[in-house]
């Protein structure tokens, strides 16, 4: 990849960049390609390196350094930009076409999408424009054909044909509905919070995702002065599904570098320039007078809320050398109650909330300590305690720290369905507040959070693999389906599933049910045919062309050809 400019220079999402550096590709910069070498086929590329007159960051003048250069090449892919080719007859200035925005029409029966109508940006939103223009042309002519002509103006978010009924969701203007929940007496914008992790615990860090859109903040569990915070390097680990996407993160992080005296600062700047977010202290202590020093100076700083990690080694409070003090009944409810009374000590008497582990045998007796303690809620739950993987080369597992490793706390998307058990259980037996965490990575897992018991839900490993900025695919997202399931805040979910989970005892016996399969769709990979016959009831068999068929006698409905089966809607169990 040759760039005639620095790195920093380059109109690329960095993303992106990192993606192509860690992908193995060479970057050349400050040089700029003179001629193609080759004579009926490309041979190379003569280029000269530059330098930039102007310090500034888009210069425009350069000079030569040195003599002229060849590399050899076979393909050469020129990177230039792009311009609108030719004149449709269209008004519109800057390469782009003149269109109404709510319904993508630029002239009588003529609709545009993507960088005609938006100007240059990125392929999502070219795609998001192509479907919402191909909605108004659907809505167009269906509106032609029915008489109806006088359809409501696009400017409101959801647009309805009377005649027709035909509707649509404009995605650009995110539906008129309510995100806004109340957890422990504090209000949040949206339900969306950042987790106490290392994207909470540099001030920037934290200016930059207040000012992306999340609702609040739990800052990296401090400490009283004096307390060691040993950390080790690397202390990340991932495991990728097929090697591309994680599905889970390892970290053998522990609390905060930065002590209560530095953390209660950034607490009185950031409610000085974010007075309507949350601001959620997060502290750990090694005995009572830590945790109500801890509370104290955090209620005076000007905290909304006070999460207390009983989920990571508490010093000599636990019942056993390294036991997490979440893992004590007794001690749990004990260091709770010292907490709550040094809150209610203060003129604010701030929410407490305890951030408790799922490494326990029974959630639900801790849950009721916490409640029976006087705290104010639960943050459900903390990471897995996990061996994320062993070089099978030199023997030593993941991280790799001087030749040891250690055990890793888990987190990402691979824990998300130990997260829905925990908060369900909690919120079924307990009828405690909860704040959600471990797992999410999408408006669609924080709608299960909260369809389980969860009024927020906290975002680690989902922001740290893909920024901040995904705060506004949390948003529209959550607003879409708020409007497509007919509610009117986002309150009226929380909750809704509890009713259907009960134990297995008592789940009702059905009608028998069979495996169903859509022989249209059906790509004849065998997956169904493999699993049922070694890992089912060898009900699918095949015949010549590899059509799979199944005997619906032998077949008892355990839907496991369903999940293996990689064509959406092939497989069905009725």
């Amino acid at each position: 990849m040759l760039y005639r400019r620095t790195q920093k220079d380059m109109p690329a999402y960095r993303p992106d960049i990192d993606e192509a550096f860690g992908e193995g590709v060479e970057f050349w910069f400050r040089v700029v390609p003179v001629a193609v070498v080759g004579d009926d086929r490309v041979a190379g590329l003569l280029l000269k390196r530059v330098s930039w007159k102007d310090a500034g960051r888009r210069a425009s003048e350069y000079e030569q350094e040195g003599a002229e250069f060849e590399i050899k090449a076979d393909t050469i892919i020129n990177a230039v930009g792009q311009a609108m080719d030719g004149d449709f007859g269209l008004s519109g200035e800057g390469g782009k076409i003149s269109y109404d925005s709510g319904s993508f029409l630029a002239g009588d029966g003529i609709f545009v999408g993507g960088d005609f109508a938006l100007g240059a940006g990125t392929a999502v939103a070219a795609v998001n424009s192509g479907t919402m223009a191909a909605e108004a042309i659907d809505h167009y002519l269906r509106s032609a054909t029915c008489g109806d002509q006088q359809d409501q103006p696009d400017a409101q978010p959801l647009t309805t044909c009377s005649c027709c009924r035909t509707t649509r969701v404009d995605y650009f203007k995110r539906p008129d509905v309510d995100l806004g929940v109340t957890f422990c007496g504090v209000r949040f914008e949206n339900p969306f919070v950042l987790a106490a992790a290392p994207p909470t615990d540099e001030l920037n860090m934290l200016r930059a995702g207040l000012s992306a859109g999340w609702a609040g903040a739990v800052l990296k569990t401090t400490s009283v002065e004096g307390t060691q915070v040993p950390l080790k390097y690397p202390m990340m680990t991932a495991i990728k599904y097929e090697g591309k996407r994680v599905t889970a993160l390892g970290n053998i992080d522990l609390i905060s570098e930065y002590h209560i005296d530095v953390v209660e600062q950034r607490v009185r700047v950031l409610k000085a320039e974010f007075p309507g977010k949350v601001i959620i202290g997060s502290i750990m202590g090694g005995k009572k007078e830590d945790w109500q020093t801890l509370v104290q100076r955090l209620s005076a700083a000007g905290v909304d809320m006070i999460e207390c990690s009983f989920s990571c080694p508490q010093g000599s409070l636990g019942a056993k050398p390294g036991q997490m003090l979440g893992q004590d009944v007794a001690l749990t409810k004990q260091v709770a109650g010292w907490i709550k009374d040094a809150a209610k000590a203060h003129p604010k008497n701030v929410p407490v909330v305890i951030k408790i582990t799922p490494h326990v045998t029974d959630i639900v007796d801790v849950a009721r300590a916490v409640k029976e303690s006087g705290a104010d809620a639960v943050c459900a739950s903390n990471t897995i305690q996990s061996l994320m993987g062993i070089n099978i080369y030199n023997f030593i597992p993941h991280p790799n720290v001087g030749g040891k490793s250690t055990y890793s706390g888990m987190s990402g998307p691979a824990i998300r369905p130990i997260t829905l058990k925990v908060i369900s259980e909690i919120a079924r037996k307990v009828g405690i507040p909860i704040t959600g965490t471990g797992g999410p990575v999408s408006w669609r897992d924080a709608v299960e959070f909260m369809l389980c018991g969860a009024t927020t839900v906290q975002f680690c490993t989902a922001v740290m693999h893909y920024g901040y900025d995904i705060i506004n695919d949390l948003k529209d997202g959550f607003a879409a389906y708020l409007v497509s399931k007919k509610f009117g805040r986002a309150s009226e979910i929380i909750g809704k599933s509890l009713p259907f989970i009960t134990s297995h005892d008592e789940l009702p016996y059905t009608q028998r049910v069979v495996s169903k399969i859509d022989i249209s769709r059906c790509i004849r990979c065998d997956f169904c045919y493999t699993a049922c016959r070694d890992g089912g009831h060898g009900a699918i068999s095949l015949k010549d062309d590899r059509t799979p068929v199944v005997d619906s006698e032998k077949c008892v409905g355990c839907a496991l050809c369903e999940h293996v089966c990689p064509v959406t809607g092939c497989v069905g169990i009725g």
